[in-house]
């Protein structure tokens, strides 16, 4: 049986499984040895609304594009002062237990917040960034990505920098990172968060940040300082290759760029 790839298959299925299950965990389970917590959870407050799953009912997992409708049909419910009940409750649906009812939710939020940046006023983004599932905390950082593509000013960095952490779930840190990346261009000052985790005692957290200004050195190289990249990796500790070999690819790009002064224009 292992050898027609039986065992691969099963280990899959097992994996798959496996992150499901944690997915779904309730640390304070854990604090109370497996005793039911005092507290009751979000999803147990939870109230379904017609109106909503109305709205997202024809949303599919991984098309974002199906969630551009029912976005623009929520608009129709903003009043003069710019208030939106509905949204309210389609935002309501982060703590939905049902996972397929939840992701339309957040395909249809996503969709939202590329006609409609206003309604995510930083109550909103701070409650999808500081949720429990790893799915509303990806779908946070997404949205500041769409928001770092035209309007870097209205991002919220300090949200950036807990989601972009290099032990975040890969879902959540990627997204959070690219939105960083793409600020880079037009508030320099973002690379400076990358800067400062070069100087973490965590190898994991050098590489990753390392990898990120390799990154921002392939495409935008101009964006970046030669001198500094070569003066931090001189002060990576011995033995450090894997953040090393980031940072001398970044050098590597930068030495042959013109680099971008801070003022494009006149002074």
């Amino acid at each position: 049986m292992d050898a027609s790839g039986s065992q691969s298959l099963a280990a899959q299925h097992a994996s798959a499984f496996a992150f499901q299950v944690l997915s779904k965990l309730n640390p304070k389970l854990l604090e109370e040895g497996g005793r039911t917590p005092s507290a009751p959870l979000d999803s147990a407050q939870f109230k379904r609304d017609t109106s909503v799953e109305a709205l997202i009912k024809n949303v599919r997992l991984g098309d974002l594009k199906s969630g551009a409708e029912p976005a623009v049909e929520l608009l129709r419910y903003t009043d003069s002062e710019g208030r939106n009940e509905l949204f309210k409750k389609l935002l309501d649906y982060v703590d939905c237990p049902d996972d397929d009812l939840l992701w339309k939710a957040l395909g249809t939020l996503e969709s939202c917040s590329e006609v409609a940046p206003w309604l995510f006023v930083r109550p909103v983004l701070i409650r999808m960034a500081e949720h429990p599932n790893f799915s509303v905390r990806s779908s946070a950082a997404f949205i500041c990505l769409n928001f770092a593509q035209y309007a870097a000013e209205i991002v919220p960095t300090d949200i950036l920098l807990k989601l972009s952490v290099h032990d975040e779930d890969w879902y959540v840190e990627a997204p959070a990172n690219a939105a960083l990346k793409s600020m880079a261009r037009d508030v320099p000052g973002v690379l400076q968060i990358f800067f400062t985790r070069l100087h973490s005692s965590n190898s994991d957290e050098r590489a990753h940040a390392a990898a990120a200004l390799g990154d921002i050195a392939d495409k935008e190289p101009q964006l970046l300082d030669v001198a500094q990249l070569r003066g931090e990796l001189s002060r990576l500790p011995a033995g450090d290759t894997n953040a090393s070999r980031y940072l001398k690819r970044a050098v590597g790009k930068v030495a042959h760029s013109e680099r971008r002064g801070g003022y494009r224009y006149g002074i």
